[in-house]
């Protein structure tokens, strides 16, 4: 029985490949080669077999350097990817113009002597709509959102699908200068960090006895040297990370052994960390950090269930839960993280938990934090990050872990222009600021007679009002997406969904510029 499916798997997975390789790749590049030489070649040679050679070949060239990037040591040659990925693309438009074209000529024999020009013409066309989204994928920008709020003062900001292994070195050293030189107080990295099992590939005894990330005795062939940026990628009261489907893809436990050379990075697979900023003079200085790994939507609501359960019985507790790390921070602390933030959680779990462990690292840091009271006067502005946007689940996960502000990624807002539509289907909101229609309901600590909260959606040119009386959060972006909340007791929470700070396979991007977001959070 088992041979017979796996016989089935096989021709069924020969017969898709086929299609793919017959319909996709060869038809176009066939055609088109076809209809480009033809003209010239009439009574010089058969230009059949030269064209029907090509079409054969040259997808065949692109399948193996795609496989030669995914799983060589070599991460430079991720240029051969890009190459290929994007002669996959020019294939995919050429495909239904291809078909069009042939009605054309078959309807109307008069126009096949000029065939050569749609050809060229259309290949021209292609070629600089690949070098305009290779420009636009070079840019990034960062795009700042105030948001005013009764709690915590502080600058987070956000970066999502950076997909090293895609982008080089070169690039991850452009993000991390640019985040460094927001100084932020908060950096977290919504999942897709990487995206090729060369780059997080399971280092070497060897590399992981140097004292040094790079491995000097093979210089071009570390998973390591790549991300050597990641060093200098740090805030002051830590960098927070979860997984993407692209990370998990990878292998969990690679990115794991890879991310564990950079312990200033926190891992949260399914936890929470609450901050103290002391130097605030706010009553409410506490900050709360969730994430929860790349999941499907049910793995993402039972997460969330888990989760929330953990942090009620954190209320009734005297003691924090096992998998949550408390810290405290004065205004002379260092930029590092705090040990008993990154600790391993030592706490015994069953294997069919949800959360099946905590925020994960493997180092010593500095002594400044101080452990803080697990029970606090006033809620923490509360900040949930997951890589996947889950259309029919974010606002019950938000309501369900009480969270203010939910960051995401994933959609990439489509990245190419003839793939947006379909996230648009897949995904509604598919990027951006998503509020909610009316407020949640107040939190315990909201007093009944204090004044009615408004929240109002502003674009970047218009003033931002400091009404203690008013919450509101400002984005750079269109005037229309104003949104005025009706008017009753309690406050707004917003999604936000990451458009991509790098981009997947391709070079290319044609629907946005890369994006890098930060939250000046502040009462």
């Amino acid at each position: 029985m088992e041979s017979s499916v796996r016989f089935i798997n096989v021709v069924g997975f020969g017969i898709l490949f086929l299609l793919i390789y017959g319909v996709l790749l060869f038809y176009p590049t066939f055609r088109v080669l076809f209809w480009l030489i033809s003209p010239f070649s009439e009574g010089h040679f058969n230009c059949i077999p030269l064209a029907i050679a090509l079409g054969v070949v040259m997808p065949l060239i692109a399948l193996c350097f795609m496989a030669l990037n995914n799983f060589s040591k070599i991460t430079h040659l991720s240029i051969l990817q890009h190459i290929s990925i994007d002669y996959m693309i020019s294939c995919a438009i050429l495909l239904p113009l291809c078909l069009i074209f042939e009605i054309i000529y078959g309807t109307y024999p008069p126009s096949r002597p000029y065939s050569y020009i749609f050809s060229a013409v259309t290949l021209g066309v292609i070629i600089l709509y690949i070098l305009f989204g290779t420009l636009l994928g070079m840019f990034v920008t960062v795009k700042d959102i105030p948001v005013h709020s009764n709690g915590a003062q502080l600058k987070l900001v956000h970066i999502s699908d950076v997909h090293i292994g895609s982008r080089s070195s070169s690039f991850l050293r452009m993000i991390v200068n640019k985040v460094t030189n927001l100084k932020p107080d908060v950096v977290v990295i919504t999942g897709d960090l990487f995206d090729s099992r060369s780059v997080v590939q399971l280092v070497s005894s060897d590399a992981k006895n140097s004292s040094h990330l790079k491995n000097t005795s093979h210089p071009h062939e570390s998973p390591l040297d790549v991300l050597q940026p990641l060093e200098d990628l740090k805030a002051k009261y830590g960098v927070y990370f979860v997984m993407g489907n692209h990370d998990m893809m990878s292998g969990e436990d690679s990115v794991k052994a890879v991310l564990s050379y950079f312990p200033h990075i926190t891992i949260l697979e399914c936890d929470y960390v609450d901050i103290t900023i002391s130097s605030q003079k706010s009553d409410n200085n506490k900050v709360r950090i969730i994430g929860i790994k790349d999941g499907s939507q049910n793995f993402f609501v039972q997460s969330a269930e888990e989760l929330r359960d953990k942090l009620n019985s954190k209320k009734t507790s005297s003691s924090p839960s096992s998998n949550h790390k408390d810290i405290h921070m004065s205004s002379s602390s260092s930029p590092q993280v705090a040990s008993s933030l990154l600790a391993p959680d030592t706490s015994s779990s069953t294997s069919d938990s949800v959360c099946e462990s905590s925020s994960s690292s493997s180092s010593s840091h500095p002594s400044e934090y101080q452990s803080s009271s697990p029970s606090a006067s006033t809620h923490p502005f509360t900040v949930l990050l997951h890589h996947r946007p889950h259309s029919r689940a974010w606002k019950n996960v938000m309501k369900m872990l009480d969270a203010d502000l939910f960051l995401a990624g994933h959609t990439h807002k489509g990245q190419l222009v003839p793939i947006f539509p379909l996230v648009n289907l897949a995904f509604s909101p598919s990027y951006g600021l998503a509020p909610f229609s009316s407020p949640f309901a107040p939190r315990e600590e909201s007093h009944p007679t204090s004044p009615t909260p408004t929240t109002k959606l502003l674009s970047s040119s218009e003033p931002t009002s400091s009404s203690s009386s008013s919450s509101s959060i400002s984005a750079a972006s269109n005037s229309s997406d104003t949104v005025h909340n009706s008017k009753k007791q309690g406050h707004s929470r917003f999604m936000y969904i990451n458009p991509g700070t790098g981009t997947w396979g391709t070079l290319m991007r044609t629907t946005s510029f890369g994006e890098i977001t930060q939250f000046s959070v502040s009462s």
